[in-house]
This record gives C-alpha cells, sequence and structure tokens, in this order.
C-alpha cells in the first residue's frame, strides 16, 4: 500500500474532526437532559418534603394544644395516646377538657417525647428524600468518553449546582402545659387512685405475718388488710355504697367504685350518681325485675308493691310506674273475681275461717321490712276490724309464725284485727329494793 495523498489525508481528519465535535455536542445535549431532569426530580422531592413537613407541624401544633387543655398531669398519656398515630389527636377536635381527660385516663402514661419522635421522623424523611435526589443527580456520572470527559465533569457540578439540596424547616418545639383548663372540678383517674390508695393504706392497714415478716395474703392472693382502729364505720360507710354502686351498674370494679365513694363523700362539687341511681339492665334492676316477676307468679301483691318502692327508691322510676300498672290492673282483677263480702253491722263472735295471718320478710334498700304474707285491701281490714278474735285463733297465729301471743296480736292488727280477748292481769307484788314500789 502506497502511502495516503496530503488530499486523503485532509479528507480523513476533517471527518475525525467531525465526529469528535459531534459527539461533544451529544454530551452538551445530554447535559441539558440530565438538568432538566435533576430540576424536575428536586421539585418533586421539595413537594413530598413540604407536605410531610406541613402534616408533621399540625400533628406537634395539636399535642400542644391538647396538653394545655387537658394539663401537665396528661401529658404521659396523650403520649402514650398518640404513639404510633398521631392522627387519632384529631379524635379530641372540639372536645372539652373533662371529656379528653376522661379517654386519656384509659392510658397509662408513657415516658416517650411526642415532639420529638415526629421530629426524628421527619428528619428521616428529610434524608430519604435527598438520597433519591443525589441518585437523580448521579445518574449522568459514567456517561463520557475519553473525547467527552472534560464536559461530563463541568456538566456535574452544572448538575449539582441546579438541582441542590432540599429546602429543610424546623418543627415546632413542645409548649409547657400548665394545669390544665377546669381542672378545679375535674376528678380524674389519678385523684381516684390516690383515693384507693387512702382507703387501703390509711383506712385499712395490710397485713404482715409476724414470724415470716411476708404479706398475708386471701386465698385469691391478693394482700390481706385488716381496717385500722378507728375506722371502722368510715370503711363499713364505704363498702356499702360501694357495694350500691355496683349494684346499681358501675362496672369498673370494686376498688374504682370505693375510690369514687370516697371522692363524693369528701368532695360536694363530685357526684357519683351510682351511690343513689341505677341504670337499666343493672344487677338490681334485673333482680327486682325477677323478684315482681315471682311475686306476682305466687299470688303476693304486698311483695310486688315491695319490689315498685325499692324500684323508685333506686331511680327506677319508669320500671316501677310499668310494674305499678301491672299490679293495679291485677289488683282489680282479683279483686273483681272474689265475691262481694258481706257487710256486718254488729260485732260477732264467728270465728274467721281465712287462713291463718303470716308475715314474710321483704328486702327494702338496705334493710329488711316485714309485711303481711297476703294482700288486705282496705275493704278486708275494715270487714276483719268487726270481727271477735279468740284465743283458739291467736294459737293459731302463733304457732303459724313461731312467735308469743303479744307478737300474734300485733300480727293480726296488721291485717285489721282490732276486737281480742281480754285477759285478766295478776296483780304481783314488786320485790322491796325495786325503787318505786313499797
Amino acid at each position: 500500500m502506497g502511502l495516503l495523498s496530503s488530499r486523503t489525508f485532509r479528507q480523513i481528519a476533517l471527518g475525525a474532526a467531525g465526529r469528535y465535535e459531534e459527539k461533544r455536542q451529544t454530551m452538551r445535549d445530554r447535559i441539558d437532559e440530565y438538568r432538566e431532569r435533576a430540576i424536575d426530580t428536586k421539585n418533586d422531592i421539595q413537594t413530598k418534603y413540604n407536605e410531610f413537613f406541613d402534616e408533621e407541624k399540625e400533628n406537634i401544633n395539636m399535642f400542644n394544644q391538647l396538653s394545655t387543655l387537658v394539663g401537665a398531669d396528661y401529658v404521659g398519656k396523650l403520649n402514650s395516646f398518640a404513639q404510633g398515630n398521631p392522627n387519632k389527636l384529631n379524635l379530641f377536635l372540639n372536645q372539652n377538657a373533662n371529656t379528653v381527660r376522661a379517654e386519656l385516663d384509659k392510658y397509662q402514661d408513657s415516658e416517650a417525647d411526642f415532639v420529638q419522635q415526629r421530629t426524628e421522623k421527619l428528619k428521616l424523611k428529610e434524608n430519604e428524600l435527598n438520597q433519591n435526589l443525589q441518585d437523580q443527580v448521579g445518574l449522568f456520572k459514567g456517561t463520557s468518553t475519553l473525547f467527552t470527559r472534560d464536559l461530563e465533569e463541568r456538566g456535574m457540578k452544572e448538575i449539582q449546582a441546579e438541582a441542590g439540596t432540599l429546602q429543610t424547616q424546623t418543627l415546632p418545639s413542645v409548649q409547657a402545659a400548665g394545669p390544665g383548663m377546669g381542672t378545679d372540678t375535674f376528678i380524674g383517674q389519678k385523684k381516684i387512685s390516690e383515693n384507693i390508695d387512702y382507703y387501703n393504706n390509711t383506712l385499712k392497714v395490710a397485713q404482715i405475718d409476724p414470724n415470716t415478716k411476708l404479706p398475708v395474703l386471701n386465698d385469691d392472693g391478693t394482700q390481706a388488710y385488716k381496717i385500722a382502729k378507728g375506722q371502722e364505720s368510715t370503711v363499713e360507710r364505704i363498702d356499702n355504697l360501694a357495694k350500691i354502686s355496683i349494684e346499681n351498674g358501675f362496672d369498673k370494679g370494686l376498688d374504682q367504685a370505693i375510690g369514687n365513694v370516697i371522692e363524693a363523700e369528701n368532695n360536694q362539687n363530685y357526684e357519683f350518681s351510682f351511690m343513689t341511681t341505677a341504670i337499666e339492665g343493672s344487677p338490681i334492676d334485673v333482680e327486682l325485675t325477677q323478684l315482681f316477676n315471682e311475686a306476682k307468679i305466687q299470688n303476693k301483691p304486698l311483695s310486688m308493691q315491695s319490689v315498685i318502692d325499692e324500684l323508685r327508691e333506686r331511680g327506677l322510676t319508669s320500671k316501677a310506674d310499668m310494674f305499678q300498672k301491672e299490679l293495679d290492673d291485677f289488683t282489680t282483677q282479683k279483686i273483681d273475681e272474689e265475691p262481694e263480702p258481706e257487710t256486718e253491722t254488729t260485732t260477732t263472735t264467728t270465728q274467721p275461717t281465712d287462713d291463718i295471718p303470716g308475715i314474710e320478710q321483704v328486702r327494702k334498700g338496705k334493710g329488711v321490712t316485714t309485711k303481711t304474707e297476703d294482700y288486705i285491701s282496705p275493704e278486708q281490714k275494715d270487714i276483719n276490724s268487726k270481727k271477735q278474735v279468740t284465743e283458739e285463733f291467736i294459737k293459731q297465729v302463733m304457732d303459724k309464725n313461731n312467735v308469743d301471743r303479744n307478737r300474734a296480736i300485733e300480727i293480726l292488727q296488721m291485717y285489721g284485727y282490732t276486737q281480742f280477748p281480754q285477759v285478766t292481769k295478776t296483780e304481783t307484788k314488786a320485790p322491796p329494793f325495786l325503787k318505786g314500789k313499797k
């Protein structure tokens, strides 16, 4: 092969130079393309960051607002409530302080700092988005050839400068909660727990085995207590009111009932309605309803009335009114079905032939009331008042009720009887040592 002519060599050189310049122009175009991509990515990532920041800022502002509302004593519970899901704070929007406190009482205190947690969450998001941006910028690196490497280096600097980094912001800090709103009248779980502690450790004393120095336990494994000296009547009253509260429908257990009773007894601004008023479906409501139905089946109007009276005492007036109507209808029907008794205008010695009068014990409120065994209408009592009672009839009442003569007469009086045989009393001379006797 011969040497290339100068013309041919010139053409080759011009061709190589053209290809060189073409590659460099391609690199310049690529720089512009990657610069636009980086800028678009930066804008998208910045938008995501701003949205995330605004959300966390709202969460912290809501937390601080609620902390101020409920007070410093509830910040720990608020931390626990919002753990893992700050959106739950929105549930308290437009709620008053006492409502929020009552809900937070269901949670344990947490030492976690909600504001600090949200700040750390934002920092992680910031790092993630910044890395995404740098990854986009780095896509341009390594796209050059030997003839365009200088352009690549210059282009990387330009793209990096144009994309830059995220514009970050600082979240609000935690605010001092203060005492909270309306704390002078609100009674939270903390106060109830203090009352329970007072009951167990002041009104009562934990029993310790003198030999082993270990706590004495009940059969169920709980600590055994004894009443402190001089506190017997106080503990008895608290126990009774707590028992009534549970009967009336308080369903949070005996300890909580005791704590609420103590607060109601010592704080005139605190009302614990379960001490006096039952709710429908409560244990006492179910029990009294059953007793009423049983008395109705057994044809005992007096017992039915006793149940109605206690329903009213417990505040169950609607059911009491309903049962009263049932009793009135029941009594009217019974009177209509029985033959009209003959009215006697003169005293008679005819011995009554009705069933032997008896009494029964009926629970009423906190005590027990003695009632006639059968319902006695005013008309029947009037008839009985005109009948002469014999000693034999008194003896029958004594035997049936296992009482003495005086108590038998009292029972007959409950049935309307007034005419009893006279017993001649033998005068006995009092011993000379009794005062007033000669």
